[in-house]
């Protein structure tokens, strides 16, 4: 009889995974909502950033970046209804101010647009400040004296740009030296004595906290707060047993399933108590017997232990069952190299990485090169423990989102409206149908035969961008959503019913007589008027 062993499935994610389901999770998003956030409270306009989709939407300069438009397309009906906590925002404001890390990055986001990697910015951070500390203890008097001649190679040209990047040092007289408050003097406070290493060291340390902080806050606010609800049709994501997690968020059990068990190797936002893990990869110096110690509490392998979320295989992957690793949105990056080699080389495992393009998949070899060596990847490909395939284009589990009929405006038709939304048909039948504006799913009644004509597209079109300027206004706490559209006449007035939605516990801060006076229509022909409104907490 043949020992056939069962096979488990292992969903491995990174926060590839994230973005191919459209949410703001890129490290250059955190930084472009900082900034924002940090210009608002400088006008002392922050109070009017009361809901995600005024930071995401259209009315918002964030909007013109790519991802960012996905994003609000795909997510905008769940961003409308979701309020910003005041002091949370203020918070992140507070933090965001003076952390070196932020102002760091921010630099950096400058020169790399629309791109950035933390833990490798971190880590050629501490690896200058390491090799400067290790250069002045070699000759200390001389250079406390004299700093360290820039056009000379005493330090390489990159760690000398990187350190005029942080507020420990200066540049005088073609000179590298450090700031005068970050030197160890004498009683007096007049001889230097020595470099504050310590208060350097400290200070980066409180700041990683603080830069914790603040991306969960970030994370809290702009991307858990959205009710997501677009998950992929890829069959993949529904046969997984267990999930292990390289990112803070919940995204595959709020889509996919809450009772399918997730390991996060980074910690959770959801029990960020014991905070998350942020930090840089374990080197070649860190298996030393007298390894250097004032940097630990910036390696990974350092948080995993303080934090609780230490990985240990033999609790994940079976060795009676065949391990099926499905690696998905994982830049494979060495910083994660203790798990992933462990993973992948574990007994009885097969792994898969997916891939979104050809030059994905480059990258993607390359990476994992520089993680087992050439042979030993050459190796796993020729025993097949390595494979690689295409991942699905992201498209919506809900048939009515697919094959949709294309529909072409007039804007001559109104003039004092430019059309902003690709309105679509997506089912019609005698009595009326179902359209597609923007990423809002209508559904229109016809009481006589017919079916839908351009005036319910055009009018439909007009009211939710009416809506959207209300929900942006800022100076409502309460979002407006349809409820339900009706025509009693394909050639008449359509008549809709709306939802004002409002936070728990927040009075009623509008009228219904008032929300119809700003929303009923005053077309010739085919006006829109508000015949219900109710008003709900959410």
């Amino acid at each position: 009889m043949t020992d056939t062993k069962k096979e488990k499935n292992i969903l491995v994610i990174g926060n590839g995974f994230d973005l191919y389901h459209c949410l703001p999770t890129r490290y250059i998003d955190f930084i472009n909502v900082v900034n924002r956030l940090l210009e608002l409270a400088e006008e002392q306009r922050l109070q009017r950033c009361s809901y995600v989709n005024y930071m995401f939407g259209p009315g918002s300069p964030l909007y013109s970046d790519e991802h960012i438009m996905k994003c609000y397309q795909i997510h905008s009906s769940s961003m409308k209804n979701v309020e910003l906590k005041q002091d949370r925002i203020e918070r992140l404001v507070e933090i965001s101010k003076d952390n070196v890390w932020i102002k760091y990055f921010s630099k950096m986001c400058s020169r790399n647009i629309g791109w950035i990697d933390f833990e490798k910015e971190m880590a050629q951070v501490i690896n200058a400040i390491t090799n400067y500390f290790d250069c002045v203890s070699g000759d200390e008097k001389n250079f406390l004296q004299n700093g360290i001649h820039i056009d000379e190679n005493i330090l390489s040209r990159s760690d000398i740009d990187i350190l005029m990047r942080v507020p420990f040092y200066k540049e005088l007289g073609g000179k590298l030296k450090v700031k005068d408050e970050y030197y160890v003097k004498d009683i007096e406070g007049k001889k230097i004595l020595k470099i504050d290493e310590k208060k350097i060291i400290y200070m980066l340390e409180q700041d990683l906290e603080d830069l914790s902080e603040a991306l969960c806050i970030y994370l809290e606010q702009f991307v858990q707060s959205i009710a997501i609800d677009k998950r992929s049709n890829n069959p993949l994501f529904y046969n997984i047993d267990e999930v292990i997690n390289f990112n803070y968020t919940d995204t595959y059990s709020r889509l996919y399933s809450k009772d399918t068990k997730v390991f996060y190797v980074h910690g959770s936002m959801n029990e960020i108590e014991n905070g998350i893990v942020l930090g840089i990869n374990a080197d070649q110096k860190d298996q030393q017997s007298n390894m250097d110690l004032r940097f630990v509490k910036f390696k990974k392998y350092y948080q995993r232990i303080q934090k609780g979320t230490s990985f240990r295989l033999k609790k994940m992957l079976n060795e009676k069952s065949v391990n099926h690793l499905h690696i998905v949105g994982h830049s494979l990056d060495i910083t994660d190299k203790d798990i992933l080699t462990g993973l992948i080389m574990f007994e009885n495992t097969v792994t898969t990485v997916y891939f979104h393009s050809n030059s994905a998949k480059n990258e993607q070899i390359a990476k994992l090169i520089l993680l087992f060596g050439k042979d030993k990847f050459e190796e796993l490909l020729n025993d097949e423990k390595i494979e690689f395939q295409r991942l699905r284009d992201f498209q919506v589990n809900d048939s009515k989102d697919t094959d949709f009929e294309e529909y072409e405006f007039y804007e001559d038709d109104y003039s004092e409206y430019s059309f902003r939304h690709d309105c679509r048909i997506i089912e019609e039948d005698t009595f009326g149908g179902t359209i597609l504006c923007g990423n809002v799913l209508v559904n229109i009644g016809v009481r006589e035969d017919g079916g839908l004509g351009y005036s319910e597209m055009e009018i439909v079109d007009y009211f939710l961008w009416l809506i959207e300027l209300f929900n942006h206004s800022g100076k409502y706490k309460g979002v407006v959503v349809v409820d339900n559209i009706f025509n009693d006449n394909r050639y008449g007035p359509v008549s809709v019913g709306i939802k004002y939605l409002l936070p728990k516990g927040v009075e009623k801060d509008i009228s219904e007589e008032e929300l119809i006076q700003l929303l009923d229509t005053e077309f010739e022909c085919n006006p829109m008027f508000v015949n219900e409104v109710s008003f709900e907490e959410i």
